[in-house]
């Protein structure tokens, strides 16, 4: 698809770009907008991406005004922990052993802003990984690509999609940018 307005994406994550290639958009820039993503006190996952997503958005657009700017955060939650991005392996294994044979639920916000007007659109979906080995788990580890800068410590394009057992929900918001929701929000900015 081809647009005739500019398209700045605020994120540095190289799967939201694979996620966009796959509706035929390609930024024209991309941009990682830099915000304090420490939850509030007492604030609920599904609202935290939601108020981090648009705050990349409204971030980035003061910059590039006349852009259609697309942003998203994404972070998981099990047994009402937080599982965003894992600062070490000690903490990539923390979230990995707790997903283990368990459900948890992972929220993505979106927002897309263009001239002042930014739209934001929530994804929800459960997904249940199988009880995973010891060795399961370190083998996984051992490749910090797979967890290195995702939420809840895995993507489901990488090796921890063996992992799931189910997945309820918008397998694109998993992976960090809901398509269906992203299609839509372009549209409605005339800028497919």
């Amino acid at each position: 698809m081809s647009s005739s307005v500019h398209i700045v994406l605020a994120s540095s994550s190289k799967r939201r770009l694979e996620l966009l290639a796959r509706i035929g958009v390609v930024p024209d820039l991309v941009v990682a907008p830099d915000i304090d993503e420490t939850p509030l006190k007492k604030e609920k996952v599904a609202n935290m991406v939601k108020r981090l997503a648009y705050e990349k958005a409204a971030l980035v657009s003061l910059k590039y005004p006349n852009s259609v700017i697309i942003a998203a955060d994404t972070a998981a939650v099990c047994s009402n922990k937080i599982l965003g991005k894992p600062r070490d392996y000690d903490d990539a294994q923390r979230m990995i052993s707790l997903l283990s044979g368990r459900r948890h639920r992972v929220y993505t916000g979106v927002c897309i802003g263009y001239h002042g007007n930014l739209k934001l659109r929530l994804s929800e979906s459960i997904v249940k990984f199988k009880k995973l080995r010891t060795s399961e788990i370190k083998s996984f580890l051992s490749r910090k690509e797979e967890w290195d800068g995702k939420a809840g410590g895995y993507t489901l394009q990488g090796f921890a999609g063996a992992f799931v057992e189910f997945l309820r929900g918008d397998h694109s918001g998993v992976l960090g940018l809901p398509l269906c929701d992203t299609y839509k929000m372009l549209q409605y900015f005339n800028a497919l």
